[in-house]
Order: structure tokens, then sequence, then C-alpha cells
């Protein structure tokens, strides 16, 4: 050693040099490597920690289609197959302006040229109308809604799917200005069947654009409630609406129950997270892929293939583990009582990585819209089953205590609070409204589909 170390001394100073920054360099490799071997380590122990928790690592199996009966799966992809990506403007337009004078203007007052625009589009959009009324009596095995496309393709298949369903609303609002409110009823039924294509794939990008859909579509049945009670526009050709049939109010509230279960949030982050790992499955050490995640996958277009440079791979690692790990304290945080979600989705600090993840702040807003999209529903359900009883009784109900069992299972709870909803009415309407948020001033929270007006309903005349 002795002489080693001589010889390395009458070396010139370059050559010394050289050799300390070859060794150094060597250092660095082995380094690197043994950190991106930890690394990858790391990435692979959440992923088992996941499948022994008996937590999904993959999207559900597709529905088998029902032996006897075709699938709903070919009527909407051939009606939005017929949408122009570019119309969701164009209808949205529409739609907007017709809605605004279906419930601020005067029946009398209902501009002729705006009726003539609606009857325009209604008549022109009348197959892919007859595909998703066909569509929506079906069993759904599945439907494409643009998972496994880049970014563009799946953004205009997203927004073509919104078109048709905001096209549904349209010919919603159209029968309840003439009164036609049983086939207003069945509309809002083909809407809510609709929203089932979003439930293949529930990422967070899918569930919000159904539960913001799921909102429009609750405001349709306020306001068929309310026609209900009052009667259709004098002008129409039936001045007079029908009442509504005690059957439609019982489907509406059985689909609607349906369509946005109280877990919701839950499956949203599960599938979130598996589809994460399907995007960073080649990340993934083979042992850990070929015993606990399925081989039979989407294709998706982001799918990150494996850096060629250690250091790269080194960061990805470490940001695909904090992902892993502050998704795990999401669906903890999802699993409470509400109103227990969101309040912890306020704080990122709290998340393992303390939110560096960069999903903490991408769950909040997340949070805040399901729970109004579940305080919408509630309330929505509620009304159904309190016009149910008043179509019978021919009075409101004294309290929501008396719609038990025969039209609710339980007094709906406000997510907001994790209270019952409250409940008061008098000879000529009823409300229904939240608990108080926090910091609201002592202004309670109105559980209907438009947070600045109470929910109330003219009542009809007893028969």
């Amino acid at each position: 050693m002795a002489q080693i170390m001589e010889n390395v001394r009458k070396m010139p100073l370059w050559r010394r040099a050289a050799l300390i920054l070859v060794l150094t360099g060597i250092v660095m490799v082995v380094g690197l490597m043994m950190i991106t071997y930890i690394s990858s380590g790391q990435l692979g122990s959440e992923i088992v920690k996941i499948s022994k928790a008996g937590e999904p690592t993959a999207f559900p199996v597709v529905k088998p289609p029902q032996p006897t009966t075709e699938d709903a799966n070919r009527y909407y992809t051939e009606a939005i197959g017929q949408i122009q990506p570019g119309e969701l403007t164009n209808i949205s337009k529409v739609y907007i302006f017709y809605r605004i004078g279906l419930t601020s203007l005067p029946a009398n007052q209902f501009p002729a040229d705006l009726r003539e625009k609606v009857t325009e589009n209604l008549t022109k959009s009348q197959p892919i109308l007859t595909n998703l009324d066909k569509g929506a009596g079906l069993w759904l095995s599945w439907f494409d809604t643009g998972l496994s496309s880049d970014k563009l393709l799946r953004k205009d298949r997203l927004d073509t799917i919104q078109a048709a369903i905001i096209l549904s609303s349209l010919r919603t609002l159209d029968f309840i200005r003439a009164g036609n409110l049983d086939k207003a009823a069945d509309s809002i039924a083909t809407s809510l069947k609709l929203l089932r294509v979003f439930d293949g794939f529930p990422t967070v990008h899918l569930q919000s654009r159904k539960m913001a859909s799921l909102q429009l579509v609750c405001g349709d049945i306020h306001l068929l409630l309310q026609r209900d009670a009052v009667g259709s526009d004098p002008n129409a050709p039936a001045p007079k609406a029908k009442r509504l049939s005690p059957q439609r109010l019982e489907i509406l509230q059985s689909l609607l129950e349906e369509t946005l279960p109280p877990d919701t949030l839950e499956k949203t982050l599960l599938a979130e997270r598996v589809y994460q790992i399907e995007i960073a499955r080649n990340l993934l050490p083979k042992s850990i892929v070929s015993k606990y995640l399925s081989a039979n996958v989407p294709l998706l277009p982001e799918r990150r293939p494996l850096p060629t440079l250690t250091w790269h791979r080194m960061r990805i690692y470490r940001a695909s583990t904090r992902f892993m790990r502050d998704m795990a304290w999401c669906v903890n945080v999802s699993r409470l009582p509400w109103p227990g979600p969101l309040e912890q989705a306020k704080d990122a600090n709290q998340a393992p990585s303390g939110g560096n993840s960069g999903i903490v702040p991408v769950i909040a807003p997340l949070t805040r819209l399901s729970v109004e999209s579940l305080a919408i529903v509630r309330g929505t359900v509620t009304l159904i089953a309190i016009e149910r009883y008043r179509q019978r009784e021919k009075k409101f109900p004294d309290s929501l205590a008396l719609l038990i069992p025969t039209y609710l299972k339980s007094i709906p709870l406000d997510p907001f609070s994790g209270k019952p909803l409250v409940y008061s009415h008098d000879a000529q309407t009823c409300k229904l409204s939240g608990a108080l948020e926090p910091n609201n001033a002592g202004q309670p929270r109105p559980a209907g589909f438009d947070a600045n007006q109470v929910m109330s309903k003219p009542a009809a005349a007893p028969k």
C-alpha cells in the first residue's frame, strides 16, 4: 500500500487530478444507481400497500353486455358522433338564454324568436335525441370517454358528451314551457342515464364534468316541480299543464339517488390513483407489475417511458412515491363523515409530503364540488319526495319524518354540516336549507341548485 501511495505521489499533477475525477464520477454513478434502486423499491412498496389493503390497482373490468338486449353503447356512440366538437359553445348559448327567459320572464313576454331558435335546434338534433332516448332504456356495458386518447381528442370527446347533455336539457326546458311535464320528466331521465358514460373510468377530470352536469339536471328538476304547481305558459299549445304523474316522480327520485352515491369522492380518488399507476407503469419494478398489477390495461398516451438518465429516473421515482403517499392520505380523508373531508382538504400541509406532490391542491376544489353536488342532489331528492307526498295527501308534510319510509329511507343529511336538512313550510310554499356554513354571518345555506335562492315551491290548490 505504501508503495502504491508513493507511486501516486510521483504521478504528474494532471494525472492525479484526472484519477480523482474518475473515482469521484464512479462513486457518484454508483450512488445515483443505489438511490434510484431504493427509490424504485419505495414506489413499489406503495403499490404493494395498496394491493394488500384490498384497494384497486386497475380499472374495473368492463361489464359484460346483457345477452338478451342491445347495449346502450351503440346508441350513445352514434348520438355523440353526430355532434361536432365546436357545437358545445352554440348549444350552451341557446340553452343559457332559454333558461334565463324561462325562469325570469312572464309567459306572455317570452321572446318568440328565442322559441323559434330552440325549435330549430331541437328539430335539427332530433336524430341525436332519439339515440339518447333509446340508449337510456338499455344496459350500458362500457363507453369510451376518450381516456386513452391524447389530450386534444379527449377534450373534443368530453365536449361532445357535454353538448349532448345540454341538448337533452334544452329539450326538457322546452317541454316544461309547453306544459308537457311527463315528457319533460322522461327527458330528464334520459339526461341522468347519459351521465353513466362517466362511470367506466371515474377519474377526477371525468367526475368533475359529471358533477357539473348533474347540477344542471337538478336545476331542470326544480323547474319541473315549480311548473307542476303553477301551470304552464298560457301561450303554449297546452294552456294548462297536466299534473306530473307520481310514477315519473318516483323514477326521477330513484335515478337521482343512484347517480351520485355518498362515496363518490372516495371512488374518484381511487380511480385517479389507478390512472396515475397506469401512466407510471413502466417506472415500476417488473416484479411488482407481474405480481400486483393487471395485465389488461388501457393504452394511455401519457404513460411515461423510463428515462435513460439515472438522475431523471430518481426524480420521477421520488415524485411518484410522494404522489402515492399523498393520495393515500386523501383517500383516507375522503372516507371521513361529512363535513370532515371538506375541512381536512383545505390544509395541504397535513399530507405526508406537505402537499409537495401537487395532488392535494387539486383535491381541495374537487372536494368542494363533491360536497356542493351532494347537497344539491340530496335537496332535490327531498323535494321530489315532498312533492310525491303532496300529490297524495293534498298538503305539505309537517315534517320530513312523515316522508319515512314511504318516500325516503331516512332524512338526508346536509354534507356541509353533517346535520339533517332544515325544512319549513306554510300554506303556499315549502323551503329546504342546510345548516350554517362557517363564517356565513348566520345565513342559512340553501340546499337547492341556485346557491343564492332558497328552494321554494308554490303549492297548487288541493283537488
